[in-house]
Order: C-alpha cells, then structure tokens, then sequence
C-alpha cells in the first residue's frame, strides 16, 4: 500500500478513497493491468480481515496464499519498476 500511495503522489495522480482503490488509480493510469490491479485488491481485502481479525482466519487461505500467490506481488513490484 505505501508502494501504491508513493507512486500515486509522485506522479499527480487522483488519490482513491480506500486503500484498494490505490491499485485502481494505478491500473487506470496504466501501470498495473487489470488482472495484477484485481488481485492487488484482493490483497487488501485479506489484509484487512488478517489485521483487524473482521472473522476467523482461515489458515487453508493463507496456506494458499504463501505457496500460490506470492507472484502477485512480485509482479506488483516489476509493474512499479
């Protein structure tokens, strides 16, 4: 999210209301793709139930999550670059 909100300051950009729409920002702007700018989103959404403990953790997820979907935030990082 401070990675997202740093380019979006540096470049000019409309800020988003919520910390996922930052990802929509940069997708709009055309740093992210759609597919990179969903998932980021979703990212957020875990983030908020994982920090804030909105439900049970579902640790099969973050199972999931560690050994499948690291990609997406390197992919994140090589969009930013």
């Amino acid at each position: 999210m401070d990675i997202a909100a740093l380019v979006i300051s540096n470049k000019g950009l409309k800020t988003g209301n919520t910390m996922a729409e930052s990802f929509q920002v940069l997708e709009d702007a055309g740093i992210l793709s759609v597919d990179l700018a969903e998932k980021m989103q979703k990212s957020v959404g875990f983030r908020n139930i994982s920090v804030h403990e909105y439900q049970s953790i579902d640790w099969e997820l973050v199972f999931d999550i560690i050994h499948n979907h690291l990609d997406n935030f390197r992919d994140f990082m090589k969009a930013i670059l």
